[in-house]
């Protein structure tokens, strides 16, 4: 990997910009650049839950702020080309591009929250790469909670009641992000949104539950237990069971013997 010159990286950048309204080129152009930077000499090491399953350019961290910075006002200023260039990147074989077309959709103006909604529909789906579903929701989240809050509880609404328990888990994790950016005074709404799932809590689903859980304990702890303790009295499988178990180490100190009782 050649040694990051600023001023060098910001004329390959500009180069690349020319051809934000021709996806197949700036594709092209931009395989380029994340070649040219890419680290051949690290090793790829053992995958965890937490690394991308994609090829990867590996690229320092510096490129990729330096292409969001440089496109950011094309994306303002042209949401309609920024969305087709983004949907153009999100389908590369590589990891880079569609981490970059993620930040691309989060960028769009105010005016385009149904374009980002649409397209994280489109995108979180069963089977696309864990890692880079949760960077989509990490990015998209922040965006549709300042512009539009209610158009993303409707999407999340929408995962959670899917057939589907690989898109019921994309939902519990978008929940995540929206219980954090939740207004205290809108909190009871989450807890109405999670409530039908653990009353028979699928395997596949646990974690994502429990991180639900630890999502909303942080931003109400009495709430939270008193959420669980409801959920107790209303199913004792022995899925419920461990659902519960699973909690006990999420919650405070003061708590965790309420919530170990509830898993007996």
């Amino acid at each position: 990997m050649p040694a990051i010159q600023i001023t060098r990286l910001r004329i390959q950048v500009a180069r690349l910009l020319e051809h934000f309204d021709q996806p197949e080129q700036f594709s092209r152009s931009l395989a380029d650049l994340l070649d040219f930077y890419a680290d051949r000499a690290r090793r790829t090491g053992k995958l965890t839950a937490l690394s991308p399953i994609q090829k990867q350019y590996r690229v320092h961290p510096a490129v990729l702020k330096q292409i969001n910075d440089d496109i950011a006002p094309y994306c303002l200023e042209r949401p309609e080309q920024a969305s087709a260039l983004a949907e153009y990147l999100w389908h590369d074989s590589h990891y880079e591009p569609r981490l970059l077309a993620a930040g691309f959709l989060a960028m769009l103006p105010d005016q385009a929250c149904d374009m980002i909604s649409t397209k994280l529909i489109a995108w979180a789906r069963p089977g696309q790469d864990r890692v880079l579903i949760d960077v989509l929701l990490q990015k998209t989240s922040g965006r549709l909670m300042a512009i539009n809050p209610k158009l993303f509880r409707k999407v999340i609404a929408t995962w959670l009641k899917d057939t589907s328990l690989q898109q019921q888990s994309i939902g519990l994790r978008a929940l995540c992000h929206y219980i954090r950016q939740l207004p205290a005074d809108q909190l009871p709404d989450a807890f109405k949104l999670v409530t039908p799932l653990p009353v028979k809590p699928a395997s596949y689903l646990q974690t994502d539950l429990q991180e639900v859980v630890a999502a909303l304990y942080a931003r109400s702890p009495g709430e939270t237990v008193y959420y669980l303790q409801e959920l107790a009295g209303k199913r004792q499988s022995p899925d419920m069971k461990r659902f519960l178990r699973g909690c006990v180490n999420l919650v405070g100190e003061g708590d965790q013997e309420t919530v170990r009782v509830l898993a007996q």
